[in-house]
């Protein structure tokens, strides 16, 4: 093969990374409720307010199930909230300032 071919391969695996973590963004957006364009404040102020409604102790004297809920909510809350601090903490990510 080329080294043109060998190129074209590289640049097809980044473009697959890249799609992985935009779409690993996106689902982080979802779960914090914050669109594309939202910034470091306003995701963070959104983490913040979840993760007051979820956390254990608030929910601690109400029913098993909204308790299991509520754990469960507050795992993707702070799985979002750590992909997205990620791509701020990054500087090679596009963007590294937003969400």
């Amino acid at each position: 093969p080329s080294s043109n071919g060998q190129n074209d391969q590289k640049e097809n695996h980044r473009s697959s990374e890249d799609l992985e973590r935009e779409a690993r963004l996106a689902t982080a957006r979802r779960a914090l409720g914050v669109s594309k364009g939202a910034g470091v404040e306003e995701i963070s102020a959104a983490y913040r307010k979840l993760a007051r409604t979820h956390h254990p102790d608030k929910v601690a004297n109400l029913e098993p199930e909204v308790r299991e809920y509520s754990e469960q909510r507050m795992k993707e809350i702070n799985a979002a909230y750590s992909e997205l601090k990620r791509q701020w903490n990054d500087p090679a990510s596009e963007g590294a300032r937003a969400g």
